[in-house]
């Protein structure tokens, strides 16, 4: 007799938590759009410095890498999906923030296109990177250090 399986409906654990970490992008989004420019610019750090700690999580669980990639105007999350980074959101920046990106300890040039800079590991490891961000009398690092730690100072000006 023939070991013929009927196939089974439903999703896999994996598509269930890709798609709660695309709405969890997609929903940092809207808070950032809702809110005034000061609380804005808060409030995007916030929700990035948790965007970031969602990918590094999801990379683990999935055992796919995630990365983040920065333009001087937006920023983007993606997955690596067989053979090629797949985008997974587009969130704009706040427009009057200046932005400073260092990996590996190197200065980043920020283009027009939008490539993976930082890489959330499968293994819990990141690129290291800190990300300036100085918008209103505020300056907001974003630093990870490697080790799939995300953190997050804040100073006033």
């Amino acid at each position: 007799m023939g070991g013929h399986r009927k196939s089974e409906a439903g999703f896999t654990l994996i598509e269930l938590l890709a798609v709660l970490v695309i709405i969890g992008l997609v929903s940092g989004t809207v808070v950032l759009s809702l809110s005034g420019p000061k609380a804005a610019a808060r409030t995007e750090t916030e929700e990035l410095v948790r965007q970031f700690r969602l990918a590094a999580e999801e990379a683990i669980i999935t055992g796919r890498p995630h990365a983040w990639g920065l333009s001087g105007t937006e920023h983007v999350f993606f997955r690596f999906h067989d053979t090629e980074w797949v985008p997974l959101s587009e969130p704009r920046l706040n427009p009057g923030s200046r932005i400073k990106l260092t990996r590996e300890a190197r200065n980043v040039k920020l283009t027009e296109e939008i490539i993976p800079l930082v890489i959330f590991e499968p293994i819990g490891m990141t690129t290291r990177f800190s990300l300036r961000i100085e918008a209103d009398d505020r300056t907001v690092t974003i630093e990870g250090p490697g080790d799939g730690r995300i953190e997050r100072t804040e100073t006033a000006k």
